[in-house]
C-alpha cells in the first residue's frame, strides 16, 4: 500500500511539473508569435515608406526637370501638413 502511494504522489508530481513547463510554453510561444507579428508590422511599414521615398524622388526630379519649384506648389511646402512625411519621419527616428 505504501508503494502505490509513493509512486501515486511521484506521478503528481510529474505531472504538476509538466502542467508547469506546458503553461510557461504557452506563454514563450504567445510571446514570439506576438514579435514575429510585430516583425512583420515593422516589415510593412519599411517597404511602404521606401515605396514612398522613391515615389517622393521621381516627383521632385520630374518637377526639377520641368522647372516646378516649393512656390509654385505651397500647399505641399508644409512639411507638418503632409500626413505620409510624418508617419514615416517617426518610423526613421525611431532607427535613429
Amino acid at each position: 500500500m505504501q508503494m502505490y502511494e509513493c509512486k501515486k504522489k511521484i506521478f503528481q508530481i510529474n505531472k504538476n511539473i509538466f502542467i508547469i513547463f506546458f503553461l510557461k510554453a504557452v506563454k514563450k510561444i504567445h510571446s514570439l508569435n506576438s514579435q514575429i507579428s510585430d516583425y512583420q508590422q515593422l516589415g510593412h511599414q519599411i517597404t511602404a515608406m521606401f515605396e514612398w521615398i522613391r515615389h517622393t524622388d521621381n516627383t521632385l526630379n520630374a518637377r526639377l526637370k520641368d522647372d516646378v519649384y516649393a512656390d509654385d506648389v505651397p500647399a505641399e511646402t508644409d512639411v507638418r501638413k503632409n500626413r505620409k512625411f510624418f508617419q514615416f519621419y517617426v518610423l526613421i527616428s525611431f532607427f535613429l
